[in-house]
């Protein structure tokens, strides 16, 4: 929920220190401690799956996990990866 532009738990830039990330599940736990530059494959929630991704960064604080596709040159792909359910990891 959030209230002029501040999110629950935050006050003026202060965030809520009683939770270490924002950020929930297995997917995002994975991507925490993933490698720059690991190939992946991600399965969504309602079905969708990406394949021959390459994966790039991930944000614990916002859950955005920043992917480049083989298909899609100069493109990044951002996903939220709590709506993420699943990765195949190659490796």
């Amino acid at each position: 929920m959030s209230y002029m532009g501040f999110r629950q738990g935050e006050v003026m830039g202060i965030e809520d220190t009683n939770r270490q990330h924002r950020c929930e599940g297995c997917v995002c736990e994975q991507l925490d401690d993933l490698q720059t530059g690991t190939l992946v494959d991600v399965f969504l929630s309602g079905g969708a799956v990406f394949t021959g991704l390459t994966f790039v960064n991930f944000d614990d604080r916002t859950c955005c996990a920043f992917f480049t596709q083989t298909t899609a040159p100069g493109a990044t792909l951002v996903l939220d990866c709590e709506k993420m359910q699943g990765i195949r990891i190659f490796g």
